[in-house]
């Protein structure tokens, strides 16, 4: 018989057989089956793991032991409930966890987890790791200059969390001085500022816990600081012409101070021309006129800065200058000219009765008061004395003008460093002429047209003295006035400039005609009898896409003015204009400094010119010779020779575009073609001026091309291949040679126009210079500057930065729905990413509050 006791086990179930055996051999009974009738449990813990304390480094298990039936499984995980990592823990078959070599990462919360098919429990532990401190980030040794804010960064771990402290120079429990230089962060960092000299010494960071302290020293050294000292001042140096000088300009200071060289406010940098040894001095070869000025050198270092300058004086072995004669003697024949006329028109009006109200009115005009009569008299012998000299120009004269270097002769029968001088319209048509026009890929039109406008906003060249008189034959001078008047309405104290026919469409005016003589608007009796336009310049009326500008800030005006007189009924009408009319100079500056220059000049130049650091008396903001007559003018390159006219929809409009030859003075075609909409549409899409541009220069003595070389710091020319860095065509250096035979004879403007563009910009290396110059110029030594503080208040100064081209034309065309926002950008019509009329306007008008 087979007996099985009260311990039964699930395995001992199955199939059983009873079976005997002797020598003779062996039987077996028929099987049998062993089944068990027992209840399923749940699962229940015999042995629950316990919260358990333990070393880094060393190795710990938490038991866990469950019974059931059926017998339940055993599973562990962490707190957060993600699956134990088998790789690094080890699970007995009981249910066990074992952890060896128990880093921080084990700090946490363990839980065991028994089931079965009648249920799961589970019960939870902590492993509670104990770290000694151990540091994460560690400082470093550190040189500061004195007055400088150090950080010494110190960071431990370890459980507890070390707490962190600082000794100096060895000394245990030292306390940090309380006088708010010295802060311990939380993270333990190490914060000092304005560093003296006391504070040379060695600290030490110390992590603290119950587990031990770790401890790491740290050197700290601080160096005296030193502002910039010049070790050898320059002095005032005179020299001779084609010889070399050396300016010195070393300094010393802590940290060692680097030294930047400038002239007349110009940065100076190493060419053939100058050169920086490196004992910082600053040789200068083969010096001419142009170099003479004042030189500052300039030592900076972060502590700051210290300048100094001298005054190069160039001076030249012989006596007297070879126009002196001339000067002396045109000043005596235009005080004889002057006195002449004045005593003829007082014989004229006075020794006779008046016989019509134009005799009266001319009589009541003519001074009589003697401050007056010398004050006009003396105007009157500067400008006969000036067109007297301009006659000895033409004549062959040399005079500088600008004070950069000495004008060649304009008499083309004489030889000129062994060749002749070209006449100007054989370089123009050789040179600047072109049967094809490139367009612009990035800009249109309206670039040109805004430099146009500022150009003439800037500068009134004088013209030969072929030019001085109009269509009829009378000369400018006699009637020409001063309009800055005749441009307000004064039939009311709004401030408000006079206006123009209405413009039915737009209930907005147009320019008020001009009035007095015949004018150039008439010359063709068969095409219109309107007269021109009466605006600030009467160079308004030259081309329409320039009357079209006038027109927008003409129509700027008067809101701005009606606006200012609402908010302060109390204002007389002389202080609404005025504080109108510098608000539309403010939006003219802002445009033309934030959006058109940038575009014209590229990044590097505008960092040239530097940020706005207030008015500087000591700035000549005036406009030099070279800039007006020639380096401006190369605007002239970007004329279209097409003025596009656009109906709305941006199609052609019934009476086609314009060709620029007779855009010039033809305002009727303003009022009977549309009004200024489609020229202004026409610019957003995007005469020969070459000859009158060398002509002009001629006229106002400016020096030759490679002078201006020397004043803008470029190398040298002998010959024509040294201008191979800025003329790189071999074919345009050949047409120069064919011209002029020597470099030394290139006249200025039409070196310009064929040089190359430096990449990013409209302009090359020496228009560059020139362009930085008078624009930082025209900025620093403007006392009226709208950035200047005091000029605008800082809302108002917000106000007038936002607004825009895009926004003036917006408000101040006929019927303008769609406009890019920057205007000077090429824009494909197609696409509808436009501003419309809802561009927000200039927060002036609204709530720009202005006061006295």
């Amino acid at each position: 018989m087979c007996r099985f006791d009260k311990d039964n086990l699930e395995s001992d179930k199955g199939v059983y057989q009873y079976m005997a055996w002797n020598v003779a051999g062996e039987v077996m009974t028929q099987s049998a089956f062993l089944r068990y009738s027992s209840v399923s449990t749940k699962p229940s813990f015999i042995i629950q793991p316990q919260n358990t304390e333990v070393l880094v480094g060393t190795s710990t298990s938490l038991e866990c032991v469950a019974t059931g039936h059926p017998q339940p499984h055993i599973s562990g995980m962490r707190g957060n409930g993600e699956s134990l990592d088998e790789s690094w823990y080890n699970i007995t078959s009981s249910g066990g966890l074992i952890i060896q070599n128990v880093t921080l990462q084990d700090h946490n919360q363990f839980i065991c987890h028994a089931y079965n098919n009648q249920g799961s429990i589970q019960a939870s532990a902590n492993v509670i790791v104990q770290a000694p401190p151990q540091f994460t980030v560690t400082p470093y040794n550190q040189v500061a200059i004195e007055g400088r804010t150090i950080d010494f960064q110190c960071e431990a771990d370890g459980n507890p969390l070390p707490v962190s402290a600082w000794t100096k120079s060895g000394i245990t429990f030292f306390h940090l001085p309380s006088d708010g230089r010295h802060m311990v962060l939380s993270s333990g960092r190490l914060h000092i500022i304005h560093v003296a000299q006391h504070d040379q010494s060695q600290y030490e960071c110390q992590a603290v816990s119950a587990l031990g302290v770790r401890r790491v020293t740290v050197q700290l050294n601080v160096q005296s600081k030193a502002l910039p000292v010049f070790s050898q001042l320059p002095q005032d140096t005179s020299a001779e012409v084609e010889k070399n000088v050396e300016i010195p300009c070393s300094a010393r200071g802590e940290p060692q101070p680097t030294i930047s060289c400038s002239k007349t406010g110009v940065q100076i940098t190493e060419s053939g021309k100058f050169h920086v040894n490196s004992d910082v001095t600053l040789a200068i070869r083969d010096l001419g006129q142009g170099d003479q000025g004042r030189y500052e050198c300039v030592a900076r270092n972060s502590f700051g800065l210290a300048s100094t300058s001298m005054v190069l004086t160039v001076t030249i072995t012989q006596g007297r200058q070879a126009g002196d004669n001339f000067v002396e003697s045109s000043i005596l024949k235009a005080i004889q000219k002057v006195d002449s006329a004045v005593n003829s028109t007082r014989r004229n009006l006075f020794s006779r009765r008046p016989w019509t109200p134009n005799d009266l009115l001319a009589q009541f005009h003519c001074p009589q008061d003697p401050f007056t009569i010398e004050t006009a008299r003396a105007g009157e012998i500067f400008e006969q004395t000036f067109q007297l000299i301009q006659e000895h120009i033409k004549q062959g004269l040399n005079v500088d003008f600008d004070g950069i270097g000495e004008y060649q002769s304009v008499s083309h029968d004489s030889l000129y460093n062994g060749y002749p001088l070209p006449l100007p319209r054989l370089i123009s048509t050789e040179m600047i002429g072109t049967e094809t026009i490139t367009p612009d890929n990035r800009y249109n039109h309206m670039l040109m047209q805004w430099g146009q406008f500022l150009d003439l906003d800037l500068d009134q060249t004088v013209p030969a003295l072929s030019m001085s008189c109009f269509s009829d034959g009378r000369s400018c001078s006699l009637v020409c006035t001063n309009d800055s008047e005749e441009l307000r309405d004064n039939t009311n104290e709004h401030g408000l400039l006079k206006e123009g026919l209405l413009v039915p469409s737009s209930g907005k005016h147009l320019l008020p005609f001009a009035t007095g003589p015949p004018t150039e608007c008439t010359r063709v009796e068969n095409e219109s009898f309107i007269p021109c336009f009466f605006a600030g310049d009467h160079r308004a009326n030259e081309q329409l896409g320039l009357t079209a500008m006038h027109t927008l800030w003409f129509r700027e005006h008067n809101p701005i003015a009606r606006a200012l007189l609402k908010m302060n009924p109390h204002w007389n009408g002389d202080i609404i204009y005025n504080e109108a009319r510098k608000i539309v100079g403010a939006q003219m500056q802002h445009n033309t400094y934030s959006h058109w220059l940038p575009k014209i000049l590229g990044d590097h130049a505008m960092k040239m010119m530097g940020d706005y650091k207030g008015y500087n008396p000591n700035v000549n903001a005036g406009i030099f010779n070279s800039f007006a007559t020639a380096a401006f003018r190369f605007g002239h390159t970007l004329i279209n020779p097409i003025l596009y006219r656009l109906n709305e929809t941006f199609g052609e409009i019934p009476q086609g575009h314009l060709p620029f030859h007779k855009a010039f003075f033809s305002p009727f075609q303003i009022i009977q073609e549309g009004g200024i909409d489609p020229l202004l549409r026409g610019l957003f899409v995007a005469l020969d001026l070459a000859a009158t541009n060398i002509q002009r220069g001629h006229d106002h003595g400016i020096p030759p091309y490679v002078d201006y070389r020397v004043f803008c710091n470029l190398t040298s020319v002998e010959k024509f291949e040294d201008l191979h860095n800025e003329i790189k065509e071999p074919k345009i250096r050949e047409k120069l040679k064919k011209l002029y035979g020597t470099p030394l004879n290139i006249n200025f403007w039409p070196a310009l126009m064929v040089g190359d563009l430096i990449p990013g910009t409209r302009v090359g290396p020496t228009l560059m210079c020139l362009f930085v110059t008078q624009f930082q110029r025209l900025r620093d030594g403007d006392r009226f500057w709208y950035e200047n503080p005091g000029v605008f208040t800082m809302a108002q100064l917000s106000q007038l930065k936002q607004t825009s081209l895009a926004r003036v034309i917006c408000d101040n065309g006929d019927n303008i729905q769609q406009v890019q926002p920057d205007v000077f950008l090429k824009d494909c019509w197609k696409d509808h990413n436009k501003v419309s009329r809802s561009l927000r306007r200039l927060g002036c008008r609204v709530s720009l509050q202005l006061s006295l």
